[in-house]
């Protein structure tokens, strides 16, 4: 369901609702929904059907929808009297002192070598988009100015209007080993040192090391596993997709009328 699990649920007032794509954006995908309607499961896969990449949802809205108002799918009976249980068995955890990566980031938080950075966070540093993540072959510490598109104010016209909102693209786990100090005519100018992780994290490879780091190329990121998404309190529930938009076909509790032998003695 991809960006679908980003809609949040509202059982009373939802204005969208998901649906079977009737035709593709793209000329490489043929989609032909009403064909495989009409097919059984098995017959699909006899004929060499893959209808992973024949299937798609599309998101489509059930009312008019007002400029700045929020987007809600209906998950449901079920998700939602689950949802419901879970309140009323779920005890709140204590409150926390410990401040969110976010808020650390609106308040300018002094960056700290990563050995001395607390177990709730780790460090991102931005890069160019789209930036290579091949193993280094060298160590080799690289400028960090010697990329220009490391400063969205350089990118083309083209990619602000894709990705000027985006705040994740050019953002890579890095882990800050050291932090220089230079007296300059205007006060203390403070940069970093940083080895520069892959975006996936079971690969754990440097893809870069990087020095002359300023401060608004480091923000502060909540540690893996440390925020309250991952308590073991926390509510945990796939999100079904509704019965009916399965053609009876595909249905593991489908019976044909001719199976009930009806208007017969």
């Amino acid at each position: 369901l991809s960006n679908i699990v980003l809609i949040n649920h509202n059982s009373t007032s939802s204005n969208a609702e998901i649906r079977w794509m009737a035709s593709s954006p793209s000329e490489k995908i043929d989609l032909n929904i009403n064909y495989y309607r009409t097919k059984g499961l098995e017959e699909i896969q006899k004929n060499g059907g893959k209808i992973h990449n024949k299937l798609m949802f599309e998101v489509v809205a059930t009312r008019n929808i007002e400029a700045g108002e929020e987007i809600y799918l209906d998950y449901g009976p079920e998700w939602e009297s689950n949802f419901q249980a879970h309140g009323e068995r779920c005890v709140p955890p204590s409150s926390s002192s410990t401040p969110t990566a976010s808020e650390l980031n609106v308040n300018h938080e002094d960056i700290v070598p990563s050995s001395d950075l607390s177990d709730h966070y780790a460090y991102e540093c931005r890069l160019e988009p789209f930036s290579d993540e091949k193993n280094l072959d060298a160590d080799v510490f690289q400028s960090y100015d010697s990329h220009l598109e490391v400063y969205p104010e350089n990118w083309s016209d083209y990619m602000k209007q894709l990705y000027g909102n985006n705040d994740f693209i050019c953002w890579y786990p890095c882990v800050i080993e050291s932090i220089n100090e230079q007296q300059q005519e205007n006060g203390t100018a403070t940069t970093f040192v940083a080895r520069i992780h892959a975006k996936k994290e079971k690969e754990n490879k440097v893809i870069r090391l990087v020095q002359n780091i300023p401060r608004n190329g480091i923000r502060f990121v909540d540690a893996p596993y440390s925020s309250n998404y991952h308590l073991k309190s926390a509510f945990r529930h796939y999100i079904p997709i509704p019965d009916l938009m399965f053609p009876p076909l595909w249905r593991d509790d489908f019976k044909p009328a001719s199976s009930f032998n009806l208007g017969k003695k």
